[in-house]
């Protein structure tokens, strides 16, 4: 027959623990801290600046391209609306240059609108 096992040593005793024990080191805390600041300012950089940004340009904001771009439609109705004051029959060069001014105006603004709307727009940056 065998011999029955020997009974569980009770576990040797543990060393003393220091104050610190358990808690994380205020060296990883802090490093902690700093990649996800350095993490946070990198996302703010690519917002502005995403990875397909031209250089010298940044991403427009949204607010301001909608506001610019309420302008344009603005500058687009008075010259619609100037073109369509303008007699039907026009004989002298002052109302035909009148007219080619506020035509070339009208397709300039129109092209802007264009580009405006586009859901991304890269602008100059000042910096």
């Amino acid at each position: 027959p065998l011999p029955p096992p020997p009974p569980h040593a009770p576990p040797p005793p543990s060393p003393a623990k220091h104050t610190e024990y358990g808690k994380v080191p205020s060296y990883l805390l802090k490093r902690k801290e700093e990649a996800v600041t350095r993490q946070h300012q990198l996302h703010l950089r690519l917002k502005e600046h995403p990875t397909d940004c031209p250089e010298g340009m940044r991403l427009m904001v949204d607010g301001d391209r909608i506001a610019t771009l309420r302008q344009l439609e603005d500058s687009r109705l008075k010259l619609l609306k100037a073109l369509a004051d303008l007699p039907l029959h026009i004989d002298t060069l002052t109302l035909e240059r009148h007219k080619s001014m506020l035509e070339s105006r009208l397709s300039d603004v129109e092209k802007a609108v264009k580009l405006y709307s586009r859901s991304r727009v890269f602008v100059r940056d000042p910096k």
